[in-house]
């Protein structure tokens, strides 16, 4: 039973989830309208990692194209998504990774809201 209750705190402590909003298309594996588990210590950060990251447009989902120690550089893989990325405005404090997506449930798509 301790445990379970150890396992189940850990879990609490390490992870979390969030929605992707909508109109936020920046990876195409992982639509608008998905519901994310995420990490949120970030512990597994590394190039190619899924993030939400603090930027200076609000918090965006991105994927990460550099990495340094102090820095982090992202890139949306959908260039169409109307969102801007390092491109424009440059690296960011590593500190700024809020987290790392570890799981995607992607909306039912023929869910029509009903």
């Amino acid at each position: 039973m301790a445990l379970a209750v150890l396992s189940c705190g850990w879990f609490v402590l390490m992870f979390d989830t969030r929605w992707v909003p909508a109109g936020m298309g920046t990876i195409p594996e992982i639509p608008p309208g998905s519901w994310v588990i995420v990490d949120r210590w970030a512990s597994g950060l590394r190039v190619g990692s899924d993030v939400f990251v603090a930027t200076p447009h609000g918090v965006l989902l991105s994927r990460v194209s550099r990495l340094t120690a102090d820095e982090v550089e992202i890139t949306h893989p959908n260039r169409r998504s109307g969102w801007v990325d390092s491109a424009v405005f440059g690296p960011l404090p590593r500190a700024n990774v809020q987290a790392t997506v570890v799981a995607v449930f992607r909306p039912d798509e023929d869910d029509d809201g009903r």
